[in-house]
């Protein structure tokens, strides 16, 4: 099968999709007990525990938020001295693309890190790039509820508010199709999770969050709109900033490249995973 017809595999990727979702509600129980582990692991043996899940996303938020509001003040974005409207518009895009950095980064190791399970006859798998996502989610719910309440205080709150659940299901459904891949691929190259490292240091800088696109030279914007990256982060600036669907274009390539990264990534997991054990 050719790469162009594996993208347009529609009925490959609902079938792929419905197994996925039978085996999540299979082993719901045991997915969420990973999901805590592996939040409650990454704190074990500091004073504050599992509170720095909520205290560490608090504590950036704040430095960003007095960064841009008084160290690098930038306007231009909105009416001119309203810093604040600045900080939520780089939040805004910012967060999901730290979770997002989050999940790229643990994906590649997601197999190899987790030797003793993958060896065991019984266990699924498939279960390991689901947790690392659900990992990474509680910090960006406490991030966010920290930018909704800035943008409730800055005169940003409106309705578009509402659509951010359908945002954070897009995102986790390409962060589910990402994190399949990569702990797949990170199986067999070793050296996955360093190009990662380097690419997210990168991509930053290629993406609508630090500076509006307008501030580009013209040559250089198409960068951004094939960047996929960027669609998620016009798509949550829509929400919280625009308050309006201002890149409809954006909500339909995010819709339809999450479903279809998610399809892909998860046959091509399926695919390899046979050889893991062969290659721990």
């Amino acid at each position: 099968m050719t790469v162009g017809r594996t993208l347009i595999d529609v009925p490959g990727h609902v079938s792929a999709s419905r197994s996925l979702v039978r085996l999540a509600r299979t082993y719901r129980y045991l997915l969420v007990e990973l999901a805590v582990r592996d939040v409650r692991d990454r704190f074990a043996g500091h004073v504050l525990g599992v509170v720095w899940t909520i205290a560490h996303p608090i504590l950036l938020m704040g430095i960003y938020v007095g960064i841009f509001t008084f160290v690098f003040p930038a306007r231009g974005l909105t009416a001119p001295g309203r810093t604040q409207d600045l900080t939520v518009y780089i939040l805004a895009g910012l967060i999901p693309w730290l979770c997002f950095q989050e999940v790229l980064a643990r994906s590649t190791t997601a197999i190899t890190g987790n030797a003793s399970l993958v060896k065991q006859i019984v266990f699924p798998v498939e279960l390991l790039p689901i947790k690392t996502v659900l990992g990474c989610l509680p910090t960006q719910l406490v991030a966010t509820a920290f930018l909704v309440g800035l943008a409730l205080l800055t005169g940003l709150g409106s309705p578009a508010l509402l659509l951010f659940p359908v945002v954070l299901v897009l995102q986790v459904a390409a962060m589910l199709g990402v994190a399949f891949a990569l702990s797949a691929v990170g199986a067999f190259v070793r050296d996955l999770r360093e190009l990662v490292v380097v690419f997210c240091a990168v991509n930053l800088f290629l993406q609508p969050i630090l500076y509006a696109p307008a501030q580009l030279p013209r040559v250089l914007r198409p960068v951004l709109w094939l960047n996929p990256f960027s669609h998620l982060v016009w798509v949550a600036q829509d929400v919280f900033f625009f308050g309006a669907i201002t890149h409809p274009v954006s909500w339909v390539v995010l819709t339809v490249g999450a479903l279809v990264t998610l399809g892909l990534g998860y046959r091509l997991f399926r695919g390899l995973k046979h050889r893991f054990g062969d290659m721990l």
